[in-house]
Formats: structure tokens, sequence, C-alpha cells
């Protein structure tokens, strides 16, 4: 059972609309930046929930498109989101009005219909409401099924089920939306939204035991019929733990008790509006399962600051909410600021000293944190204009190690044979800790810990009893649990071996379960293949890097370094790189530290291929 709390990021009604984008700009980049502090204070979401209104009008040409590119693309990095856990339900402007008149024969019979319960659950069974749906809201069916969300169990065009397992939640996304009149002759959808109970009900009997359940949709259940509304509600009945909705702009947090129990109903404001009295916010949702503890977090954007700030406008607690004292006591026992000092401070020591300790011990007699030479690293980026990159759609860029040391980016590293792949990921949790409390330098997953693909094997608590031992003491009072919880750690794992499908597995789930935290893996390629986007399979997104054999630059400050007495660096490195050409090797660390390692006891030694150059070594 997981022991941290997740967070649900709720957003609602952005209306994206090209010819405003400007002022959408503003609010966006401003909701953007706010909520990269807030996710820093509160933790990354493990779910995004957007309930709908994700453009203004369906119809515009590439509408989708552009909320991508100027708005979901971006929100996926700031959140450390993978597509796969973003959730959707359509709104009344996802509607296209050419789908509502194309629809108008098929779809008028369901207009007041003498038995509404049973006419509409027959027009769901043979198939008439979810062909309606789709023609109706094909671009937003087109653009939501790109993202592939993870935990499908079962769907349609009404209603779909998720569940994730390591996060102990269930969600459900209703499709309040389709049976709306799209603004056409300015006809209201209030009271006359139509909604099938069989597959509500069909997926409520699909959720798993124990599980905290959220149910997602657009409009809030005023605005269905009358019989809709009751089906609904009784169908979810003590089903429901959280229910969010949006549509009408007006933020009203509320937790309603019922005799088993109570369910949290968070009616959000819009995103954005370009209706100048309507409220603009989100919320972040802060949720403690079994025990069923909440924390809500609202913000509101305040025009004349251009910016977010605490919705001290919608309660008198600063938009602050807890669900129960005792969910109030846990909340607040996360690390501070303080504690977070205490352990920067123990970094930079302890755990700088342990792995100095583990690692600085090579195949030379000098400690290997003396001798290290950044390597050099390339990220394949996509090639906007591939006439200058012929038919390739990605091209390599140089990538800085201090990038590496100093981004809160998952990162994976490829690497041939003996390229120094382990080394790399051993310097790095170094440098951390020697960076670490500066100012200007470090992550906020600021602990580094080195761990082998091996560690990931099956049994219980078998990976976080590997990062422990991978880590010397710990300050008073912090587990490694807290620190996983809090996600403080930056977990190095050498060696993944994508083809071990349970070791996979085991590492997917820890990701997914702990996800907050930063990850670095490496992983072998063979010399025969080309440079490709190695592809995880992961729940939060990665920058691929390849690792590259030394180049004059690296192998002249490792000879720097080496700082041999007996022979001038220049020509050092020069018989250096001609040694290592003559036996066709390439320029690897290990290849380069073995020969300055022989000639300096042995200024003539001339290698005639590396069996000889390692036997040379040994002796």
């Amino acid at each position: 059972m997981r022991e941290k709390h997740f967070t649900v990021l709720h957003i609602t009604d952005l209306h994206m609309k090209i010819d405003r984008l400007y002022n959408q700009r503003l609010v966006l980049d401003a909701f953007l930046n706010d909520l990269d502090a807030q996710c820093k204070e509160h933790g990354y979401p493990e779910v995004i929930l957007f309930t709908g209104d994700l453009v203004h009008n369906a119809d515009d040409d590439k509408v989708y498109d552009r909320l991508f590119d100027e708005f979901i693309d971006k929100l996926l990095q700031v959140t450390n989101c993978g597509y796969s856990r973003i959730y959707f339900c359509p709104g009344n402007h996802d509607l296209q009005r050419t789908g509502i008149k194309e629809t108008e024969d098929s779809f008028s019979k369901f207009l007041n219909p003498q038995d509404e319960r049973d006419f509409v659950n027959e027009g769901f069974f043979n198939g008439d409401i979810p062909k309606i749906a789709r023609q109706r809201q094909r671009h937003y069916f087109d653009f939501v099924e790109f993202f592939e969300p993870d935990g499908f169990l079962c769907g349609d065009e009404i209603v779909q089920l998720y569940d994730l397992d390591p996060l102990n939640l269930s969600i459900m996304s209703i499709n309040t939306a389709w049976s709306g009149f799209g603004g056409i002759e300015k006809k209201s959808d209030l009271r006359k939204l139509i909604l099938p109970e069989a597959p509500i009900a069909n997926a409520v009997e699909k959720i798993p035991n124990d599980r905290f359940v959220i149910c997602a949709q657009h409009h809030p259940t005023s605005w269905l019929t009358e019989t809709a509304e009751q089906c609904l509600i009784d169908t979810l009945a003590d089903k429901v733990d959280m229910h969010l909705f949006g549509h009408v702009h007006d933020p009203r947090p509320e937790i309603i008790k019922n005799y088993n129990g109570s369910t949290f109903r968070n009616q959000s404001g819009a995103l954005y509006s370009w209706i100048e009295d309507r409220y603009m916010g989100y919320s972040l949702l802060k949720v403690k399962s079994p025990e069923k503890h909440l924390h809500a977090v609202w913000r509101t954007y305040f025009q004349r600051r251009k910016a977010f700030g605490s919705a001290e406008d919608i309660s008198d607690t600063g938009g602050h909410l807890y669900s129960c004292p005792q969910a109030e006591t846990y909340f607040s026992t996360e690390i501070g600021e303080a504690k977070k000092e205490e352990l920067k401070s123990w970094c930079n020591t302890e755990n700088k000293r342990h792995i100095e300790e583990l690692f600085d011990q090579g195949m030379a007699e000098k400690p290997i944190s003396k001798l290290f030479v950044a390597p050099p690293l390339t990220r394949q980026v996509f090639a906007e204009d591939r006439s200058e990159v012929g038919s390739n759609e990605f091209i390599e860029v140089p990538f800085a190690f201090s990038e590496i040391t100093e981004s809160n980016d998952n990162i994976i590293v490829s690497a041939h044979p003996e390229y120094g792949k382990s080394t790399l990921l051993q310097q790095i949790c170094r440098r951390m800790c020697e960076t670490c409390g500066e100012d200007d330098h470090g992550t906020e997953a600021f602990i580094p810990a080195f761990l082998n693909f091996q560690d990931f094997a099956p049994g219980t608590n078998r990976v976080e009893k590997a990062i422990r031992n991978a880590l010397p003491d710990l300050p008073a009072g912090i587990t490694i649990k807290t620190l996983l919880n809090e996600g403080l750690l930056t977990i190095c794992v050498d060696d993944v071996d994508i083809s071990n499908v349970t070791k996979m597995r085991i590492l997917r789930d820890f990701v997914s379960e702990y996800n907050p935290n930063r990850f670095i893996f490496s992983t072998p390629r063979s010399r025969e293949s080309s440079y490709v986007r190695v592809d995880l399979a992961m729940p939060v997104q990665f920058k691929n890097l390849f690792l590259g054999q030394f180049s004059r630059k690296n192998l002249r400050a490792l000879v720097k370094k080496w700082d041999e007495p007996n022979i001038a660096e220049e020509k050092l490195l020069d018989r250096v790189i001609s040694e290592l050409r003559a036996i066709n090797v390439p320029q690897t660390p290990i290849n380069s530290t073995l020969l300055l390692d022989i000639m300096s006891s042995d200024p003539t030694f001339s290698p005639i291929n590396r069996p000889t150059l390692i036997e040379r070594f040994l002796e």
C-alpha cells in the first residue's frame, strides 16, 4: 500500500482561441510560473485532470494543435508529468457546431423522451449515442487519443475508467457535454443535458476495492436533466471520494458528508476567461490514501498584478482547505525548509565522503575524482529545418555535464561498452553532493543515490532497502520513505537492461510511485547500433543523452590532471592519441587512463592491441 500522499492538478475552462493568444499568454505564463513555485512547495502532481473547454471553438482550424504547442507541452514540462498522466473530459466548447448540425436528425429523438432513463440507455446500447458523441466532438477525440493515459480499464465516448494501482487511485471521466447545443441560436444547456446511466454503472462495477475514486466531468450535475442528475447521483453514491467539474467559472469547494463517509466537490473557476468579471484560477489537491486525508490549495489570478496568488478572495484560510483535523496534522508534518538545510549540509559532508569512499578507487593509483574529466555528451533534438539535415528528424547537440548536475531533468545516458557510463553516474552523484547548498547550483532532488539495475528485483521494499544501503546514516528523524515521499532523491540507476521485462516492470512501478523524485539512468548500447532515442515507456519525461569518446580537448584535460613530470603535456597527449589510434581502440576514459598509467613508469611502451594494453597494466 502506498504510504505517500499524491497530488492532483485540477484545471478547467482554458478556452484556447487563436485570436486571443496575446491575452491568454499573459495569464498562462503567469500560471506556469506560479505552478512551478507551487510544485516546489507542495510537490509535483502525479496526475493532471483537465475538466473541459480545452478550446473556445472546436471548429477552428488546428486549434488543438495550437493548444498543445502553446500550453500542454509547457504544462507537462513544468509539472514533470509524462503524456500518460494527463486526463481529459470534454466541455461544451469542445463541441463542433458542424457536428451538431450533422447529427441534428439522429439526435432529435433524444429530446424530451417519454421514459428518458430507459430510452437513453437503449440509445447507448445500440450505439447511437457513442456515434453522435464522436461526430459532435471528433476534433476533441482526435486530440486526446494522442496521450494514451495510464491505467485504462474500460471506456467509450461517454465514460472512461482508469486505475493507477501505484497511487491506489481510480479516475472516472464523464462526457456531460455530448448532448449540448453548442450555443447555436443561443440555446441554453441548463437542465437539458442527457446522460445514459448504463456506461457509468458499468464503470463503477469495475472500480477495484479500496480505491480513492475521482470523478471528473465538465458540468455541475445541476446542468443535467432531472432524470440524468438523479441517475448519476444514485449510481455514484458512496463510490466517489472527489468530484471535479468546471463550466460555471465560479469556484465552490465543499465537503459533502454522508452516512458512509464524505465527498469533496471541487467546482473550479476558469483557467482563462475573456469576460472581465469572471474568476480565473486553479487548484492543487493533495490526497493521503487510504485515510482519504485531503489538503486542497487554490490559486487565484489577480488581473492588476497579472500574477497568481493565494486565493484569499474565496476563503478566509488563504485558499487552503483540509478535510479534517487529522489531515491538517498530517500535511503540516512535511519536511520544512530548516530540515532541508540540515539535509543539504549532511549531503555536502557525510554523503560526499561516503560516495568518495565507494567510488574513488579506480584502476589507476590516483583517485578518480581527481582525474575525472567530463566526457562529451550530446542530446537528440528535433530538427525544425529538415533541409539542413537530410532525412533525419533529429540532430545531436552538445549537452554540458553541469546541465545534469544542476537541473531537475530526468536523464537517460546511453553508451557503448567501456565508455565510462558507470563512472559518469558516480561522478554526477559526487558533484551533486559537492555543490549541494550553493545558491546558484543544485536540483530540488538534491540527495543523490547510486544503484545498480540488479537492485530492482522482486521482493518487499527491495529498492527502498537498496537506497538505504547506498546512503550513509541519515540525520535524526529522517527515513528513506520520508525522502522518497518528499521527492528529495536523485536516483541514479546503472546498466538498465530494457530487455529484462521483470526488472523493467519493477523499475517503472517504482518511478510511478515515487515520480516526484529525479531519475538518471544509464543503458548500454551495442557498437553496431546507431544513435536512436531510448524509450523506456516511463510515466515521467526523460531527456536522452549519448556518451561519446574523448576528444583531443578532453584528453588534454586528462593529461593535465595526470600531471606527469617526466613527459611534456603536449608530447604525452600526442603519444596517447597516436597509440590508441594505432591499435584501433576508441579514446575512452578507461583506455586513456590505462595507457597513461603504463607510460608513467615506461615512457617507451607501445601496445600491439588492447589485450596487451590490459595485460601490461595488470603486471
